[in-house]
Formats: structure tokens, C-alpha cells, sequence
């Protein structure tokens, strides 16, 4: 793995680390955090960042040979019926729905109550989808991720981390 990242200090409490499109390293820690402390977060997950790094560049050259408007197609069929299905159950729906080419988020939600899905998440298997609709459909409750969100989220979709991993694995 290359060893060289992208550090971003910034508020908040612990480091976070994310491979972008480019197989990137990008880091993100507390402010005062030495560079040793982070080089031992890195040396001590390098072997999954380096499976990270891998996938990031693998899914960035096979997305080039696919055609966006498939992407959208195949989308489509999963994620409008989900919306329909959790707008019933939820009661609360969008206002719209759109689809971006967004890279670096699955799903937005805005006060407008747009909700934007990216094409890329057609990538992803359908469980890992669903979890992406049921969280921003709990944004139409609470437009944050405090534990009155994730407790919107958990009531529909009781096992949402193990969901939500399956989006992580791909980076």
C-alpha cells in the first residue's frame, strides 16, 4: 500500500479513514493529533486498507466501462418501489427523487425533502440499497444523525449496522 495520505485535521473526536475514487488515503483526525499516533492507525489496518485501496481502483475502472443511464435503469426498479414501500410504513414521504452521479455519498436528503440517490449505489446488493432508502427516508424526521435518527432508522430496519457494512466493504 502506499503510504502516502491525505490528512485533514478538523473537530471532532477520533480519526476516521476512507479511500477515495483515486485509491487515495484520505485521513481525517482531532486536532493535536501527532502524525506518529495516526501512522499507527494506519499500520495497524493496513492490510484492510490496502483491500480498500484495491476495490477503490478496481470499481473506479469497471464504473468507466459502464453506462451511467443503465446504472440509473437498474436503480430505478429497486429504489422507487422501497420508497413507496417505507413512505407507507414510515408515513412521511419525499417530496422528490433524484438520481446524481454523486461519488463520495449514497443518498442526501435536504430540507426541501429532496432525496438524491447515486447511481453507483445500483453497485451495491439489495440489502445495502434498502438500508440507504430507510436513512434518508429518517431524515424526513430528523434532518441529523442524533440517536432520535438512528432510532427512526433502527425501528424499520432493526439490523441497519450489518447493512450498512456492506457499503463500507466497497469503500
Amino acid at each position: 500500500m502506499n503510504t502516502n495520505y491525505k490528512l485533514i485535521y478538523a473537530n471532532r473526536k477520533s480519526i476516521s479513514m476512507r479511500i477515495d475514487e483515486n485509491g487515495q488515503l484520505i485521513v481525517r483526525a482531532p486536532h493535536f493529533t501527532s502524525k506518529a499516533e495516526i501512522e499507527k492507525i494506519i499500520n495497524k489496518y493496513k492490510s484492510q486498507l490496502e483491500k480498500m485501496q484495491k476495490n477503490a481502483l478496481a470499481k473506479e475502472k469497471a464504473i468507466s466501462e459502464i453506462d451511467k443511464a443503465e446504472l440509473e435503469v437498474k436503480l430505478k426498479n429497486i429504489v422507487l418501489p422501497l420508497v413507496e414501500k417505507y413512505s407507507k410504513e414510515m408515513g412521511v414521504s419525499p417530496e422528490n427523487v433524484k438520481f446524481t452521479n454523486a461519488k463520495k455519498r449514497f443518498g442526501s436528503c435536504n430540507s426541501k425533502k429532496t432525496i438524491c440517490f447515486s447511481r453507483y449505489l445500483a453497485l451495491y446488493p439489495q440489502a445495502a440499497i434498502e438500508y440507504v432508502v430507510v436513512h434518508e427516508m429518517a431524515h424526513l424526521f430528523e434532518m441529523n444523525h442524533s440517536p432520535r435518527f438512528y432510532a427512526v432508522v433502527e425501528k424499520y430496519l432493526p439490523d441497519w449496522r450489518d447493512r450498512k457494512k456492506l457499503l463500507v466493504l466497497k469503500v
